[in-house]
């Protein structure tokens, strides 16, 4: 195939294949099956370059394909889809197939759009205002009509979501005054100034608030129980966690926010979560440990869940999504590096 232009991008679906050249041409060849080939459909193996005239006197940056339909990104930052549409993974209004290269309404809320992907039946979007993933179309037996942010941040969270729960969430724009309380609280944590508690781990002090940590903790619920020798104390000695662990443990009742990025320490608090059933918290942990599963950490992780089914003496929810996750990963191990797994755990 006689091509003169560089090529600046480049796509592959099922059976067909798109580029971009650097002169702002965009062509297509292979099958026209499902409008793969963005033009007029002929149930034929296209072998020439065609030029898909839709997106001529536009600047395209990027192509992606799924398995039957294609995602292009304009200098712009405006996002155009074509071919299957079967869960709408082409365009989000309708969910007939997407003869032309169509702007991709509905996402207005976006901003910013600085990159694309698709997988199989499913499109994503990444946001270069907030860093957000957005994701639509099929998942999880279901067709997503609105465009969702997800976690996905690389190849394995995606091939995980096969898999996987679901790890979509909703955007919720929040008020001044709300923004007002949020920071208010943050700013409360560790404040000696305001605090009634004093927490000591390994020697440093943590300070808070009893109230707080009632209202946004069953743990602490129960412990400050007018008869229970803890509410009438303003010193708490803790020795089962580090001072980084418990720290943040303290700091995610105040914030929802996790500041770890030590897989040892992420192991940790999420075992502290599970032992005072603290089912938000052990659900972030599990998100941000999915980040950080590399071929040397994984055995801690395993060891980490044996201890946890242990304690319970069950498998507990959480438990059961991380053993799904270390699968998926013992499984990509053994198939793109070669290396039989030790262990693939089954429940």
């Amino acid at each position: 195939m006689d091509i003169k232009e560089k090529i600046k991008s480049i796509g592959c679906g099922s059976d067909f294949y798109l580029i971009v050249t650097n002169n702002d041409k965009t062509y297509s060849w292979g099958l026209n099956k499902i409008d793969d080939l963005g033009m007029p459909r002929q149930l034929c193996f296209q072998k020439e370059l065609c030029e898909v005239t839709t997106l001529s006197g536009k600047t395209i940056v990027k192509i992606a394909c799924g398995t039957d339909h294609t995602l292009a990104l304009t200098d712009k930052g405006k996002v155009y889809g074509w071919g299957s549409n079967s869960d709408g993974q082409s365009n989000l209004t309708s969910r007939d197939c997407v003869p032309y290269p169509t702007m991709v309404n509905n996402l207005l809320l976006v901003k910013k759009i600085l990159d694309i992907a698709a997988m199989h039946n499913r499109s994503f979007i990444k946001s270069n205002e907030n860093g957000l993933v957005y994701m639509w179309g099929h998942f999880a037996n279901v067709s997503i009509k609105k465009p969702f942010v997800c976690e996905y941040t690389n190849v394995f969270d995606v091939f995980n979501s096969m898999t996987a729960q679901s790890s979509m969430s909703v955007v919720h724009e929040f008020t001044k005054e709300e923004c007002d309380i949020l920071n208010d609280l943050e700013a409360a944590f560790n404040d000696r100034s305001t605090s009634d508690l004093t927490i000591l781990v390994e020697g440093q002090s943590i300070y808070v608030h009893k109230r707080i940590l009632k209202m946004r903790c069953t743990y602490f619920r129960n412990m400050f129980q007018t008869d229970y020798i803890e509410n009438n104390q303003s010193i708490i000695n803790h020795r089962h966690y580090s001072y980084v662990v418990y720290e943040s443990f303290l700091k995610y009742l105040y914030t929802g926010k996790i500041n770890l990025s030590s897989i040892d320490d992420l192991l940790d608090l999420l075992k502290l979560a599970d032992e005072v059933c603290e089912k938000h918290l052990e659900m972030d942990c599990i998100r941000t440990i999915k980040k950080t599963i590399t071929v040397s950490n994984i055995a801690c992780l395993i060891n980490l869940l044996n201890e946890m089914a242990e304690h319970h003496k069950k498998v507990t929810d959480s438990i059961s999504f991380l053993f799904s996750i270390v699968n998926v990963f013992c499984f990509l191990i053994w198939k793109y590096m070669k290396v039989p797994p030790l262990i693939l755990i089954s429940l």
